[in-house]
């Protein structure tokens, strides 16, 4: 009797031994928040099954070296969980480019996106992706302020990538307009916006400026959410549909616009002829347009930091997109920022 008590006993303790590790395995996981990827590297079947199960997205985060990376992974695509090694080896080479080297020999079964964010700034509008034997891949968009972030969708079956830069970035000229600020003015104007900066352009009403359709300029403008690839985790489920896998809205193009339009006629243009949904309302306050929503992506879709800015050479006018007055040659570049734009490296918060 005595012998049946005790193995009775060492059964219940084995029992509950066994249901505890399975407990363990089974242990919630928060999606809300960035997940570490390990020593080793892997992410356990358990943890896919659970994103799988509640089509959340996760982020999913490791460093090799000084070069911190993070993968977005929508629970959506997750179809058979697996035990995966998602550690990444990432190299900058002499040349520019960026050399990366997936630790894993095996399909993910999904093709999650990958941001690398490097240690300096990259010059560059665009970069291109690369596979080890020179075949371009895909886009990769460039985002961020001092350290730039590269972002792309991995190809199936390719576990090796090399990136390029496309193009330099010019180093930013000042614009022709013939009111450019001196630098005196230290007050807010009527409508709040603080002293332009010296050599940058003063805003120009709209009810005061005269458009010359006789005379025809010309500008180049691009619209993107790339960052928003960064952020996934924040984004809306409900906006993930409209999101571009590679955060072009509109690859830079170059179009004619009459003498004396502004920024906001021109995107209220090119999205009308591209049938890119656009939603703006006229602020009295500040006398402008106020972009909510391009591409059906909204301000605090992504965060409550996140919305629409917009650029001019390089610089990004502290006045409405009604009030910059174009020149010939300008270059516009409408971004979705997360981060009050600390991400496009306009930062609304300095």
């Amino acid at each position: 009797m005595k012998k049946r008590s005790i193995a009775l006993i060492l059964l219940v303790l084995m029992i509950c031994s066994l249901l505890a590790g399975c407990m363990k395995n089974a242990e919630a996981v928060n999606f809300a928040g960035d997940i570490d990827l390990g020593e080793d590297g892997v992410i356990t079947k358990e943890v896919f099954s659970q994103l799988r199960d509640s089509g959340e997205i996760a982020s999913i985060c490791g460093k090799s070296g000084e070069i911190s990376y993070k993968w977005t992974v929508p629970g959506t695509e997750v179809t058979n969980p697996q035990d995966l090694c998602m550690a990444v080896a990432i190299t900058e080479k002499t040349d520019g480019s960026v050399e990366i080297t997936l630790k894993i020999d095996k399909s993910f079964g999904f093709l999650p996106t990958l941001s690398v964010t490097l240690k300096d700034k990259w010059d560059a509008l665009s970069a291109s992706v690369y596979d080890a034997d020179g075949k371009k891949l895909c886009a990769a968009s460039v985002t961020g302020g001092d350290k730039t972030t590269l972002s792309f969708k991995i190809s199936a079956d390719v576990f090796s990538y090399i990136i390029r830069a496309d193009e330099v970035e010019p180093t930013p000229e000042p614009s022709n307009n013939a009111n450019l600020s001196d630098g005196s003015r230290t007050e807010k104007d009527k409508y709040g916006t603080d002293p332009v900066p010296a050599g940058k352009p003063e805003p120009v009403e709209p009810d005061k400026s005269n458009v010359d359709t006789s005379k025809k300029l010309h500008c180049t403008i691009s619209i993107d959410c790339a960052t928003i690839l960064n952020n996934l985790s924040d984004l809306d489920p409900a906006k993930l549909d409209v999101l571009p896998t590679d955060g072009v809205v509109l690859g830079a193009v170059t179009v004619e616009f009459s003498e004396g339009e502004s920024v906001f006629d021109v995107l209220q243009r090119v999205c009308r002829e591209n049938n890119i949904h656009l939603e703006a309302t006229f602020t009295p306050g500040y006398n402008s347009a106020y972009v909510e929503g391009i591409h059906n992506l909204y301000e605090f879709d992504c965060g409550e930091l996140s919305g629409w800015m917009y650029s001019v050479n390089g610089w990004f006018p502290n006045y409405g997109c009604s009030r910059y007055a174009l020149q010939d040659g300008d270059v516009i570049r409408w971004r979705y920022t997360c981060d009050l734009g600390a991400d496009v490296g306009g930062s609304m918060v300095a």
